[in-house]
């Protein structure tokens, strides 16, 4: 799914090739990539809960309830197995508290900023992920083969989750 709208709406309300409501727990979406200039149009909708389950699907930066706006922190608290996701993707400045199974992003994905709650199995990010990043940053969540850039697990924050064999930059 590709969004070529080539205008610009306020950052809070920017379109998106998948604009979803928040918190819709029965959604399933399976092998879909979606696609956007993350400029005038972003992958997915922000600031929203993706709640549902999602299969080998693919976004842009932010994807799958990343940033903050003006709307407020998005979250991912859905299932999301052998998804990729670009910077800020899956929580990041806001909530991953799902089940993560196989994932991979780039930096600050995973609760960067926020709060990494979920479960996360070999999943991998790039610096300041899995809770890392800059001030009130936490990993409370269940890390298990996840592999994390400087910063990562925390960094910066609270790490007060359950790590088994994961690794992770300074």
């Amino acid at each position: 799914v590709h969004c070529t709208r080539d205008s610009g709406e306020t950052a809070a309300n920017l379109p998106a090739a998948y604009f979803p409501e928040t918190g819709l727990a029965g959604v399933i979406v399976r092998n879909c990539a979606f696609q956007a200039d993350n400029t005038k149009a972003m992958s997915m909708r922000l600031s929203v809960d993706y709640a549902g389950t999602y299969e080998h699907c693919t976004g842009g930066q932010y994807a799958f309830g990343g940033i903050t706006t003006p709307l407020g922190a998005g979250s991912a608290s859905g299932k999301f197995i052998s998804c990729t996701g670009d910077q800020g993707s899956f929580g990041g400045q806001g909530i991953a508290s799902g089940t993560f199974i196989n994932c991979t992003g780039v930096s600050f994905v995973f609760g960067s900023g926020g709060i990494a709650s979920g479960t996360f199995i070999g999943c991998t990010g790039g610096d300041y992920s899995f809770g890392g990043g800059y001030g009130a940053t936490t990993a409370s969540g269940a890390f298990h083969d996840c592999i994390g850039g400087e910063y990562a697990f925390g960094g910066q924050g609270t790490a007060s989750g359950t790590f088994t064999n994961c690794t992770g930059g300074l």
